[in-house]
């Protein structure tokens, strides 16, 4: 997802043509997954309804704490800065209007929700996972990678141009994949990590 001040955003809202193919990917059917840079800052608003904000609107809704702590962990993020001048609002609202939840900060691996983003001005959360949520109890874990092969981590070193400033995510989602059936089916919109990918493209994708 290109910065929302990149002059290819001139005319159109990204998030709009993503929200049509997770609504695509959701009407085929399965587990909806996406997975990459949305330069997008979300702190730790929520991304889904609360239920004590549907209260005086609709009855008998179950206990919130109860509700949280069955299907939906706390969301945590090492990036308190909201989505000024970022895709943030627009990312919570995909979330609100398509059901999926940000996974970043919800698993063992990444409690703390790391920064994903390292550069000389500073660091950031601006990728992420995101999926359906019905699958959120499929995803067992959840990294960012701050792998040196790949990837500038430290911000007083120079900066290397066949690196990228953005770290790898890895999900790790619990499946079966049973051919030529009708069984869970995994969708994966992938986004580009970074517009200046390092060269070694095969030997990364070998790693991942």
């Amino acid at each position: 997802m290109a910065p929302r001040s990149s002059a290819a955003n001139a005319d159109s809202n990204p998030y709009a043509a993503l929200q049509l193919d997770i609504v695509d990917a959701q009407n085929a059917g399965g587990c909806t997954a996406v997975c990459g840079d949305m330069n997008a800052r979300t702190a730790e608003e929520e991304d889904y309804v609360r239920l004590a904000d549907l209260q005086g609107f609709v009855g008998g809704l179950p206990d919130e704490g109860a509700y949280l702590n069955k299907d939906i962990p706390r969301r945590s993020n090492c990036d308190k800065h909201n989505g000024s001048g970022t895709w943030g609002g627009e990312l919570l609202d995909l979330c609100w209007s398509t059901e999926v939840l940000i996974v970043n900060g919800r698993t063992p691996g990444d409690i703390a929700g790391e920064f994903t983003y390292n550069d000389r001005q500073g660091q950031s959360a601006i990728d992420y996972c995101i999926v359906s949520a019905e699958c959120m109890s499929s995803v067992t874990d959840m990294k960012v990678l701050r792998d040196t092969q790949f990837c500038n981590i430290s911000r007083t070193m120079p900066d290397d141009s066949q690196k990228s400033d953005h770290f790898p995510l890895r999900l790790d989602i619990s499946c079966t994949l049973i051919a030529d059936t009708d069984a869970v089916c995994l969708h994966i919109y992938v986004c580009t990590a970074s517009s200046h990918m390092m060269t070694q493209k095969q030997m990364y994708i070998s790693n991942v």
